[in-house]
């Protein structure tokens, strides 16, 4: 049986430090070439919004649709007399002037009511209207 000497043992132990510190600078390598997307401007935001939402079913629910379009622009939520919960989501998908801010008329509505999708446009702004003014009347 052959025995272990030091130099041996030293030397293998460098061999794999020295591997492990080449496929670390490789791995950091590869990663700086890979393309990271590019934040994407207003007109690109409301072109992919406006696509998306164009593809939308009803009944969806709205973790879902987060999780496609992000954050809304804009956002409101109730719930009514009979604790259905309405939440209206807006999302800019035109644009109306160059003042540097997204206003309602920039954006399409969607509404959700129990976290599921059951309007989108300008109907979805109206029915989530009468659902709140309902509430506040009884």
């Amino acid at each position: 049986m052959k025995k272990l000497n030091l130099f041996d043992l030293t030397r293998g132990v460098s061999f794999a430090l020295l591997a492990l510190l080449l496929l670390s600078l490789l791995y950091g390598i590869w990663r700086q070439q890979q393309p990271t997307p590019e934040p994407l401007d207003w007109l690109q935001l409301q072109q992919r919004n406006a696509a998306l939402i164009a593809q939308l079913q009803y009944g969806k629910g709205n973790l879902d649709i987060l999780d496609k379009l992000g954050s809304a622009d804009f956002t409101d939520a109730h719930t009514d007399q009979l604790g259905q919960q309405w939440l209206l989501l807006r999302y800019r998908t035109h644009h109306r002037s160059n003042d540097g801010f997204t206003s309602l008329d920039e954006t399409t509505p969607l509404l959700f009511k129990n976290g599921k999708l059951v309007e989108w446009g300008e109907t979805a702004a109206a029915k989530f209207a009468i659902s709140r003014n309902q509430q506040q009347n009884h």
